[in-house]
């Protein structure tokens, strides 16, 4: 653990920022500690206790940044004074996807009760650009994959981005009866990919309101005006005491 951690801050994380322009960047945890908190996210918010394993993080890297972010590691290694990072390689997909078939016992696995999870991320093909779902896109999309108006057979729920009116995320689980399960999809959703950055929860050593730039950005600058006023008489009324 020590090691994988030495490598996503010392080499993977900082070659990333190096090469990348800011709307890959986003994307991206902060250090490897934010990555691990992400991955426990479904056990720490959920509230039945039955949830026991993490969530399976994936983070896109455009191809055409590849070979400079591999470049920019190698030459950070060989000036690093951890020397047990030189040599390093890297192992190709092939190979990977072979040792899973060596140590991983398909013929065992209940296939009739296995579900493969796939995600797909939009992003943006031009820089400095984010892409936030609207939420009236994530209605008509929810609209979509219900069977018909008098039978549904989905349940859905949207929820808005930090506090805005107009951007969100939402999710959709087909019945049991839904054609759509049987064909294989039981469960879909779709989500900004920046509800991480502001999610306080996942932030270990910040608390509320702890990164003010980024958590204030979504309120009306009156608002913000008059929290800043009220966090003044408070202060002002503890000093008399």
């Amino acid at each position: 653990m020590n090691k994988h951690r030495l490598w996503v801050d010392r080499f993977l994380l900082p070659a990333i920022r190096e090469v990348c322009p800011q709307d890959v960047i986003q994307y991206h945890p902060r250090s490897f500690d934010d990555a691990e908190s992400k991955t426990n996210s479904r056990r720490r918010e959920n509230c039945s206790g039955n949830v026991c394993n993490n969530m399976d993080m994936h983070h896109y890297l455009p191809l055409e940044y590849l070979e400079d972010i591999w470049r920019h590691i190698t030459r950070s290694v060989e000036q690093s004074e951890l020397a047990q990072f030189r040599g390093l390689f890297i192992e190709c997909r092939a190979k990977v996807i072979d040792h899973l078939c060596q140590v991983l016992g398909w013929a065992k696995a209940d296939l009739s009760n296995t579900w493969i999870d796939v995600g797909v991320e939009d992003t943006a093909a031009s820089c400095n650009s984010i892409f936030l779902m609207k939420s009236h896109c994530l209605k008509a999309w929810i609209d979509s994959m219900k069977h018909s108006i008098q039978s549904p057979l989905v349940a859905a729920e949207c929820f808005n981005w930090n506090l805005t009116g107009q951007a969100g995320s939402a999710r959709v689980e087909t019945r049991k009866t839904y054609p759509l399960r049987k064909g294989g999809i039981a469960y879909t959703q779709c989500y900004n990919a920046n509800k991480d950055i502001l999610s306080t929860a996942s932030k270990r050593d910040h608390g509320l309101f702890g990164e003010p730039p980024l958590e204030g950005m979504t309120y009306l600058l009156s608002l913000l005006d008059a929290w800043i006023v009220a966090a003044r008489q408070y202060r002002n009324a503890i000093k008399l005491l």
